[in-house]
């Protein structure tokens, strides 16, 4: 069975029926950018049209699912090219947190066939300087307040290329992971959402406790943080 999942959807918020459609998506260890340019599928008015409608469907952000529906009918004529293209794994081959983080990128876009089908297109593969690298929020002026604390700290901290995938959700983001011979949940940081800072500040006190009193805290069964990127 082979697993696409769908990262994002992207369009203009202002309404534009000629806004381009982009989407973002992970399949065996590769993201993709899959591109629909509204300049590119004026070449076939039926190509267009169903842009269109693609684009109003989006463009209301309907709640039942129809965003969904679309993104996904999008994202079918691209799924045979994202398999020849995505790296083949190896068979019994570990995999490491450092694949996830920084998989390799591809770029594709849409064509139109003289017979006015949409024909997938490989566009180009971007290397990880060139798309950015997602570790680079450390760096961000308003998460340093939060980060530093623990990134100065005793905390153990590990590289991405030491933390061994063990298990991934449905949305293809490892769950659980092996750090020196320990199992671990694994939890994304997702930079913007609000609950993540004060989860931090959380974890900044259950620090600064421990260190005051490690005897008291040692054996307590709260939760516990080691960082990897």
């Amino acid at each position: 069975m082979q697993n696409f999942y769908t990262e994002s959807t992207t369009w203009d918020l202002k309404f534009n029926l000629d806004s381009d459609i982009t989407l973002y998506v992970r399949h065996r260890g590769a993201a993709f950018r899959i591109c629909y340019h509204a300049h590119i599928l004026a070449a076939s008015p039926s190509a267009l049209k169903q842009h269109h409608e693609s684009y109003q469907i989006l463009y209301k952000d309907d709640p039942d699912g129809e965003c969904r529906k679309v993104s996904d009918r999008l994202r079918k004529p691209f799924e045979d090219l994202m398999t020849e293209i995505a790296p083949t794994p190896l068979t019994g081959s570990t995999e490491y947190l450092h694949s996830y983080l920084y998989p390799p990128w591809f770029i594709l876009e849409v064509r139109v066939a003289k017979s006015g089908c949409i024909q997938p297109h490989f566009k180009a593969a971007l290397s990880r300087q060139e798309f950015g690298r997602p570790g680079e929020y450390v760096d961000n002026d308003f998460l340093q307040p939060h980060l530093s604390p623990l990134l100065d700290s005793s905390l153990n901290k590990y590289s991405s290329r030491q933390v061994q995938v063990l298990a991934q959700t449905s949305r293809l983001v490892p769950s659980r992971v092996l750090v020196d011979g320990t199992n671990y949940f694994f939890k994304p940081w997702i930079s913007g959402r609000i609950y993540g800072y004060y989860e931090l500040q959380s974890y900044r006190k259950i620090l600064a406790d421990t260190e005051a009193s490690p005897s008291f805290l040692a054996g307590a069964r709260i939760c516990r943080l080691l960082l990897g990127w």
